[in-house]
């Protein structure tokens, strides 16, 4: 150690952390500071959002009605390394919105009350650090303002029209009429949302307006299990293809729209179909820059189980409308290459997460005699896969694990108030792994697919029908099926994940 030693202090270049903070979004940062600034506002439980624009001083100020924010938050608020949020608690990024903001304003002017406390601040660039004067509350109510002074004059930020297309792009469930019905009905706003700018309330805004509808329909998104509603669906085929680029269903979740999914599936009039599909318990799954879902671990797990809800309602819907593609042929893949998957899968967590896992659990059953409980010690059960099921099972008369007496394939030893009662397992045969489909389908462009938890090959591309003939058939087969698997990551994951797949499949 040095004989002399002193304090320093590890500081922070803020202009080069707020570019790495902007370069998290793929929409432009006048769109991120706005789509930020409204899920803190949706965040803090309020039921306005005014949007006013100053042009003569190139302001725009944003204010809701919410709870405004604590002592704590309110100087988490001007720090660029905190948060005070936790996954799952909500959309916004711990105001986000303001800190990004500073790339296009010369004076952040922020305004908060919550009940007993209440300040205000001024924020602004002092060379590439950022600093703020606190001073007294301007807003008399609970709630928190936001005065932007812009550099550009010419800022979309100063644009109402601007304003309002932006809202109904990110936060389409909440414009859109039945979708606002359904969030004013349940418990995620339940005094409702309303955006206001320069005094004008934004009306209600259709996905696809009527004359431009050939079939639609509204559905309820149901859990894994049982009768509860998860979520909304909208569908619709319009007469001629929509405007905007972006074919798919548009995926939010408490109101703001995070992707726009295929799901897998690629329908007849796949350019003309919009969906609109929100699910509040999505934002469990949200990533740090709720710009997407998180595809890894026990969170990817529960994404999955969530998607395969959607998916299935809109497969409904699409075989309903005669949509739905029909597979001319379709058979079972070599159980080799299934093992050679599972293998892999145990191999790879962030595929592993897709198909469950063994587990060693007890269940009662009956004795012989048909009167007695036993418990019964199973290993070869498994734990909720990515579709809500558990696995995939079948009774095969033996059991796969020593019995609690020995050798003896299929017995345990029961208890019963007599003591040990031998009783016969009951026995699985489990495959850990995904099913996979060898099906042609000669309109489809893509070599292989995920639909549910089934990976499907597709024999009538043309590189399928290359293999054939030169004799590559059972090595195309696992690279089609990898590309399928690591097709559920984020974009910019996939091929990764697909070079280390394929790295893990050549050293097994």
């Amino acid at each position: 150690m040095p004989i002399l030693s002193k304090k320093r202090i590890s500081r922070v270049n803020a202009r080069r952390l707020l570019d790495d903070m902007a370069s998290m979004y793929s929409h432009s940062l006048q769109e991120t500071v706005v789509v930020e600034a409204i899920a803190n506002s949706l965040d803090a439980g309020c039921s306005t959002i005014s949007f006013e624009i100053d042009t003569s001083r190139s302001q725009l100020t944003i204010l809701d009605d919410g709870r405004g924010m604590t002592e704590q938050e309110f100087s988490y608020y001007h720090d660029l390394a905190e948060s005070t949020k936790t996954r799952g608690q909500g959309i916004g990024f711990a105001g986000l919105g303001a800190k990004l903001s500073h790339k296009l304003a010369t004076l952040v002017r922020t305004d908060t009350r919550r009940d007993d406390f209440k300040s205000g601040s001024d924020w602004y660039w002092k060379g590439d650090d950022l600093e703020f004067m606190t001073r007294r509350c301007r807003i008399k109510s609970n709630g928190t303002r936001v005065d932007f002074e812009l550099a550009d004059a010419n800022s979309p930020l100063l644009d109402a029209d601007w304003l309002k297309r932006t809202v109904q792009a990110h936060y389409s469930s909440l414009v859109e009429p039945s979708f606002s019905q359904y969030f004013v009905i349940s418990s995620v706003y339940p005094n409702g949302i309303k955006f206001v700018v320069n005094g004008v309330p934004i009306k209600p805004h259709q996905i696809v307006e009527d004359a431009n509808t050939d079939v639609s329909a509204y559905r309820d998104i149901y859990a894994p299990r049982g009768k509860k509603i998860i979520g909304r669906a909208f569908f619709a085929i319009t007469k001629t293809a929509p405007a905007e680029p972006g074919i798919g269903v548009a995926i939010s979740t408490m109101g703001k729209v995070i992707r726009t999914d295929t799901l897998g599936m690629y329908p007849r009039s796949a350019g003309r179909i919009v969906g609109l599909v929100d699910v509040p318990e999505l934002v469990e799954c949200l990533t740090t820059s709720k710009q997407d879902f998180i595809d890894s671990g026990k969170t990817g797990a529960r994404y999955r189980r969530l998607r395969t809800q959607i998916q299935k309602a809109y497969s409904e819907w699409l075989t309903e409308v005669g949509e739905n593609v029909d597979v001319a042929e379709a058979r079972r893949a070599p159980r080799a290459l299934e093992r050679e998957l599972a293998e892999l899968a145990r191999l790879m967590p962030e595929l592993d997460f897709l198909f469950g896992h063994r587990q060693r659990s007890a269940t009662p059953i009956r004795t012989v005699a048909g009167n007695q409980s036993s418990t019964e010690l199973q290993g070869t059960l498994l734990t909720e896969g990515a579709d809500g099921t558990n696995g995939h099972a079948s009774t095969n008369g033996k059991s796969d694990i020593p019995s609690s007496k020995g050798d003896q394939d299929g017995t345990t030893l029961g208890d019963s108030p007599d003591g040990d009662v031998p009783s016969r397992s009951r026995t699985r045969n489990v495959r850990r792994g995904p099913s996979v489909r060898l099906v042609s389908d000669s309109s489809r462009r893509e070599v292989s697919w995920i639909e549910f938890d089934a990976v499907n090959i597709n024999t009538a591309h043309p590189a399928y029908v290359k293999a054939q003939r030169e004799n590559q058939v059972r090595y195309h087969r696992r690279v089609a099926a990898l590309l399928a698997l690591c097709s559920g990551a984020s974009a910019e994951n996939q091929l990764e994940l697909f070079h280390r797949a394929i790295a893990a499949w050549g050293s097994r």
